[in-house]
């Protein structure tokens, strides 16, 4: 029950970062793994057995745990739960969409914000570069 209650802290938080309409596309991935999943049908078949092996692999005790890392670390690598010399690391203050984007602020050195919102000329803003035709 209480992933349900803070799927939608997560999901805040995550529209920021992750689909069409990002505010702030491309500076974090993040995603969701169902651990809890023990249904099996045939539309969820292959991902449930997917899912089971990622938390066998990452040790995933309970439900929810929010993991940080370089996505390299996540395809290549293992968490234990261990905190020390681990370049995976478990998110332990973020149960509110505001406190976790505060831990990520604070990792990132940025001020990320729930209220940011998509600039019209997002495509204008994405080049630095000068146009040869503006320049004398």
């Amino acid at each position: 029950m209480l992933v349900l209650l803070l799927q939608p802290q997560y999901e805040k938080v995550a529209k920021l970062f992750n689909g069409a309409n990002a505010v702030h596309p491309g500076i974090i991935l993040m995603t969701r793994v169902d651990c809890a999943n023990k249904r099996f049908t045939l539309n969820t078949c292959l991902a449930v057995q997917i899912n089971r092996k990622l938390c066998v692999k990452f040790h995933i005790l309970h439900y929810p745990i929010l993991l940080w890392g370089a996505p390299s670390k996540f395809v290549g690598g293992h968490w234990n739960g261990k905190k020390e010399k681990s370049e995976i690391i478990s998110i332990e203050d973020g149960k509110t969409a505001q406190r976790l984007l505060k831990w990520i602020n604070t990792r990132l050195t940025s001020s990320y914000d729930l209220e940011d919102e998509k600039f019209e000329n997002d495509e204008c803003l994405q080049s630095n570069v000068s146009d040869p035709g503006q320049v004398d």
